[in-house]
């Protein structure tokens, strides 16, 4: 140990090292632990806070507020006319013929969203999913239902991947609807 001791001695770059090094303890030794004056004042002095003044709002300018606000308020009628809905009074529904995007029903307008394969079975069952807004409410559900299934009172026939088919006899007359996922570019 003192061979060790003395060779970093008689090396100067360890002991430019060393002294460095313990220099720098002493520094921090002194920051640390030791309080001297200047910090002292430092710490004794006083600050100065002012608290913030809020702007307030006169009755004048509430009333001016107000009135520029009038121009945007909008005035709504909760009354609605069951006879039109989105533009389809219930003579126009029953008119509604031949290839349509959407099919409106009292209430209610349908879209075709999908048609599905399930080849899980012996024989392929189809289905299909309609999206049914309900007019009034404003409410979107998207509803699955089967060739089987009566549809809003009319039956379903599936036609191809895109397309389905809904009929209802009305008074003496067959209202036939094709309901296409597309429609046809013009």
């Amino acid at each position: 140990m003192k061979l060790l001791l003395s060779h970093i001695w008689n090396n100067k770059l360890s002991t430019a090292i060393a002294v460095i090094t313990l220099l720098f303890i002493a520094i921090d030794i002194n920051e640390r632990f030791l309080v001297n004056e200047l910090s002292l004042q430092k710490n004794n002095s006083t600050i100065q806070a002012k608290g913030i003044i809020f702007p307030s709002v006169t009755d004048k300018n509430k009333q001016a507020i107000s009135k520029a606000y009038k121009n945007y308020e909008t005035v709504t009628d909760t009354k609605i006319e069951p006879k039109n809905l989105d533009g389809m009074t219930a003579e126009q529904q029953l008119g509604q013929n031949g290839e349509l995007s959407a099919l409106y029903v009292g209430d209610y307008k349908l879209k075709l969203k999908a048609i599905i394969y399930d080849q899980s079975k012996v024989n392929t069952h189809k289905s299909v999913l309609l999206q049914v807004t309900n007019m009034l409410e404003k409410t979107v559900v998207i509803e699955k239902f089967n060739p089987t299934n009566d549809v809003y009172g009319y039956q379903l026939k599936i036609v191809n991947n895109t397309k389905i088919e809904l009929q209802k006899v009305n008074e003496q007359e067959v209202q036939a609807i094709t309901l296409s996922m597309y429609s046809a570019a013009n």
